[in-house]
């Protein structure tokens, strides 16, 4: 995932003209797996593995099938 604290510069003609800062995304698939053993995304293996952005402030992320936290 990303840093919310990046600041992506946009360069055009060699000069910077505009910053943007990310954000965390709301959704994030196939990029963090659950830990937790009974969880429907560990037996199923076709199921894509989905976190949701739970609180922004921690970074804390959640596995929309089970709501075990990423780790």
């Amino acid at each position: 995932y990303v840093d919310p604290d990046t600041t992506v510069n946009i360069i055009k003609d060699g000069k910077n003209v505009e910053k943007k800062t990310i954000e965390l995304p709301q959704r994030l698939t196939n990029v963090l797996s659950c830990k937790n053993p009974r969880c429907i995304s560990a037996t199923e293996q076709e199921l894509p593995h989905i976190f949701t952005l739970a609180d922004k402030e921690q970074r804390i992320y959640r596995c929309l099938y089970c709501e075990t936290k990423a780790k």
